[in-house]
């Protein structure tokens, strides 16, 4: 750890808790400034960039828009060429991503960057409850990223998620967390859990991540645990992007990330109209991403009732809570079997399709070149982290098909849906 890291999060928790009151007009001037020095470090620095913003000028805001949407294939195409030339290479640090869509990529953050994306997920938790001293149970399969002053402030304690909502349930009450950071997926089996006789578990505050957070889980969460829960939105590539304020609005954090929602056309959808949504974190400098398409779709919208001059996600189409039907009856989330899934760098993509018979139908994208065996081996691993056996089918594919709209879902149920 450097000497600075400490005074260094300090100060931008700080500044990020001041922020956030500040007007629409104030906050984009930060915005403006920022990524003024974002491009000009990128056009300077990063192979990439020093092409694709070649002859556009800075001019404010408004020319964001004349910078290319960068897609994950192309990242994937030439990784190395999206890696800053001035950063400390030796601190670099190799993350992983699916998102929404099953579609893989790697990508590399230095150790500066890794203290700023900390510090904002931190403010990003505080703004949905979690206090100093609170004990957070993290229930989510990415550990929660550490930073100087952090064990004496905040303490977090690793629950590993299970397919089995018992195990899950006896898990977190014997941790005896005031607040829990879980999929809503796993929360809600575990809501159900909780109304059996016997003793109750009750938590204060509840933090949802990956997974679309609907009204009726909602209800059935808080209604069970007794505890108020935020929806928080966040991604590998950009960590914290918004999070949930007691008005129930979903804030950006604007003063560290630009969000955009375009149409199909790449022009922008204007609020309250749906659109792909594209982020540009404004700290990330050691691997810039720019006008990143996300794979999620989501409507802007106006301000918000609490003061806050932060932009607005009034609605979001990101990955739903899925689940995995077993022949008992039982509903398995997604999350878990998606797992084995990621856990191999041999895929480009993938869809898993569960028919109306119960099977279970998995497309894979391999790497090109890619030896033989993949489809055991992604088999394997299904049917390992299946709590029951269902029939599991795994073909390769050139392509994943995509909807209307042009996105692509890692997993699809034709089953007649739960009660």
């Amino acid at each position: 750890m450097a000497l600075g890291d400490p005074v260094r999060v300090a100060l931008k928790l700080a500044e990020m808790r001041i922020n956030q009151w500040k007007s629409r007009e104030e906050l984009e001037s930060i915005q403006e400034e920022r990524l003024g020095l974002l491009l000009a470090h990128a056009r300077k620095h990063v192979p990439h960039y020093r092409k694709s913003l070649d002859g556009i000028a800075f001019e404010g805001l408004g020319s964001l828009q004349s910078v290319p949407i960068l897609k994950k294939a192309e990242i994937r195409a030439n990784c190395p060429s999206f890696i800053s030339e001035s950063c400390d290479r030796g601190s670099l640090r190799k993350y992983r991503t699916t998102g929404t869509t099953g579609e893989s990529l790697e990508h590399f953050m230095d150790h500066r960057d890794g203290m700023a994306g900390a510090a904002l997920r931190q403010h990003s938790f505080m703004q949905c409850g979690f206090s100093p001293r609170d004990l957070l149970a993290n229930m989510a399969y990415s550990r929660m990223p550490r930073f100087p002053l952090q064990p004496l402030l905040f303490r977090v304690r690793d629950v590993h998620p299970s397919p089995d909502a018992e195990k899950n349930f006896l898990a977190v009450k014997s941790a005896s967390p005031d607040i829990i950071y879980a999929y809503p997926s796993v929360m809600s089996l575990m809501a159900e859990q909780n109304k059996r006789p016997g003793s109750r578990l009750r938590i204060r505050k509840a933090i949802s991540v990956s997974e679309i957070l609907r009204g009726r889980a909602r209800k059935e969460i808080e209604e069970s645990f007794g505890a108020s829960i935020r929806n928080y939105y966040a991604a590998s590539e950009c960590w914290a992007i918004a999070w949930e304020c007691e008005k129930g609005n979903m804030h950006i954090n604007s003063d560290n990330v630009i969000v955009e929602a375009v149409d199909a056309q790449g022009r922008p959808a204007g609020d309250g109209r749906s659109g792909r949504l594209l982020v540009t974190p404004l700290w990330r400098h050691s691997m810039p991403f720019i006008r990143y398409e996300i794979g999620d779709c989501g409507t802007l919208g106006a301000g918000c009732k609490c003061g806050r001059g932060l932009h607005v996600i009034k609605s979001m189409d990101g990955r739903t809570a899925d689940f995995i039907a077993l022949p008992s009856g039982r509903r398995v989330p997604w999350i878990f079997i998606e797992i084995p899934i990621n856990s191999s760098d041999r895929l480009l993509s993938y869809q898993a399709v569960q028919e109306k018979d119960g099977s279970l139908h998995v497309k894979i994208v391999p790497v090109p070149g890619n030896p033989p065996g993949t489809e055991g081996r992604v088999r394997a691993g299904i049917l390992a982290a299946l709590p029951e056996k269902i029939p599991v089918f795994v073909e390769a594919a050139r392509e994943i098909p995509r909807g209307a709209r042009g996105k692509a879902r890692d997993f699809i149920s034709r089953l007649d849906p739960s009660p």
